[in-house]
């Protein structure tokens, strides 16, 4: 669970669910796209599917491989099909540091390697599954942690809204929008993902 300034928590999520309910829908297109297919707007209404890991290694972050980490998102979305099915499918996990002391929120190397690779491929709302924890991880690697603290099974942290997470958090919400266009996915979608997102960062910002 992570801890905020109360009122800037309720803004967060409110902006982000404004954000994404001011999307009407997909554009007329200008021309040709190869990314409009008729099968996304089915495939995106549908139930999400099962949640598919995503995870990076500790020898990529040592190694500051943010290419390879990249290519390997990019391979799970390079067609609009892909990006369809993955929906709101990927939990994002960093294999070891199990022996870590520190908390994630608390190792700034992993952040860094985080945002590096997130200035390349920022599309992580859509894909990523909105649960708690899940998000939780996210904002611990986009705002820099002041205090964490392990109550038993729960961890404790707090972040403060900063301007540059700020920037980061808001370009993600864009490229996602950017992403929904592209697509054509229909207006409902893209609401029904902001509303969730809202919900689970109304759960984990107190």
């Amino acid at each position: 669970m992570s801890s905020t300034d109360s009122e800037d928590s309720k803004n967060l999520g409110l902006w982000l669910e404004q954000a994404f309910l001011s999307r009407i829908g997909p554009l007329p297109p200008s021309g040709p796209s190869p990314w409009v297919d008729a099968a996304i707007p089915d495939l995106l209404l549908r139930t999400t599917l099962q949640p598919r890991h995503f995870t990076i290694t500790r020898k990529e972050v040592l190694g500051g491989r943010v290419g390879p980490v990249v290519q390997r998102l990019m391979d799970l979305t390079d067609t609009p099909l892909a990006c369809a099915q993955q929906t709101s499918r990927l939990k994002l996990s960093f294999v070891g540091y199990q022996q870590e002391k520190q908390e994630l929120g608390q190792v700034r190397s992993i952040a860094e390697f985080f945002q590096k690779v997130n200035a390349q491929w920022p599309y992580w709302m859509h894909f990523l599954d909105p649960q708690p924890d899940d998000i939780a991880t996210l904002l611990s690697l986009i705002f820099i942690p002041t205090e964490v603290r392990v109550e038993g099974l729960r961890v404790y942290t707090r972040i403060p809204l900063d301007p540059p997470g700020l920037q980061i958090f808001r370009a993600m919400v864009a490229s996602t929008l950017v992403l929904h266009d592209a697509m054509a996915a229909p207006a409902s979608v893209t609401h029904r993902m902001g509303a969730r997102w809202r919900k689970a960062l109304t759960t984990i910002l107190v």
